[in-house]
């Protein structure tokens, strides 16, 4: 067997730690297989990207793809997941190519967090009708998306299927993809190409929910089939997630009074309420995300331990500060 590992990375002065990181992870935990990273550089200063070229991970190759304005564009997904979705597909076409039995798209700030990851994940591919294993993130309000930041794909199904990770905007107002998303009630993200197929033929594939025993956030800093680990979306500048509103008292109240008993007028007492509530959430999200980092930066093994219920690690921290 021969793995290709499918990356799209972006770079900039407060990610380079997540990504030194993530390239050691990978290293240190995919021993007994031959694999590859196929990766691209997106969106990064040009200094940047020549020291990810100069101090790359030995078993990488990086590609340059024209600019993918044209794939950006849309208005079902974000611009950036569509973006994100068009390259993956472009590296799992070249690592197929290249001779990979199987590919496993990664975030750069997600990584195997054991030595039999793969091993594992690769039993769970066999077992399934599929073959494909995907992180599945329930708490980010996700019923049924293989999540690319961890997601096993053999060779049979891509060429059986020739999937993609976000279908162009038509299909989304298709018959089928209705459809599915009756069925499921799975909204349209990266990765939904590929679960919608599953979900069409009658197929099914591994779940790889989140096994954290100990949470920092309800999304971000996750474990999953304890085989993976995702910091969270640090590409982008995140204030508040749809997990956030979800779970938010106030929000959810506030959101049931503007459905049921009156509109949401611009400038109203509910309309600022609500914005001064999600502005609260943002703050203490951004607190929630620092903390997270600097405490697995302070020690990885031992957050990743403690992440997986072993230990209470904020009492280590208070003592090394």
């Amino acid at each position: 067997m021969k793995l290709g590992i499918i990356v799209v990375y972006l770079v900039n002065e407060n990610t380079r730690l997540i990504l030194q990181e993530h390239l050691r992870r990978i290293e240190r935990h995919t021993k007994t297989i031959d694999y590859t990273i196929y990766g691209t550089i997106i969106r990064t200063p040009e200094p940047l990207i020549a020291q990810l070229r100069i101090g790359s991970h030995p078993n990488m190759k990086l590609y340059d793809f024209a600019s993918d304005t044209a794939n950006r564009a849309g208005t079902v997904v974000h611009p950036d997941a569509r973006e994100h979705g068009s390259y993956l597909d472009k590296l799992t076409g070249l690592a197929f190519a290249d001779g990979c039995s199987h590919i496993c798209t990664m975030d750069m700030d997600s990584f195997p967090v054991r030595d039999d990851w793969f091993h594992v994940m690769s039993e769970q591919s066999a077992a399934s009708s599929s073959g494909v294993v995907a992180v599945f993130r329930a708490e980010n309000g996700d019923t049924d998306l293989t999540h690319p930041c961890g997601l096993l794909m053999p060779i049979t199904f891509y060429e059986k299927f020739s999937p993609v990770f976000i279908p162009p905007d038509s299909f989304f107002s298709s018959d089928e993809f209705i459809k599915y998303r009756m069925e499921t009630g799975q909204r349209p993200d990266t990765g939904v190409g590929i679960s919608e197929i599953i979900h069409r033929q009658c197929l099914n594939w591994t779940r790889l929910k989140r096994t954290n025993i100990n949470n920092d956030d309800i999304l971000f800093a996750g474990i999953y089939g304890d085989l993976i680990f995702h910091f969270g979306s640090t590409s982008r500048n995140i204030k508040y997630n749809g997990a956030d509103l979800m779970n938010d008292r106030l929000i959810r109240t506030i959101n049931w009074i503007g459905e049921n008993l009156m509109y949401f007028r611009p400038g109203s007492l509910l309309d600022r309420l609500r914005a001064w509530q999600r502005d609260r959430i943002g703050q203490r999200k951004t607190q929630a995300i620092t903390k997270i980092f600097e405490a697995y930066f302070s020690d990885p093994d031992r957050y990743l331990s403690y992440l997986r219920g072993n230990g209470d690690f904020s009492r280590f921290i208070k003592q090394h500060k």
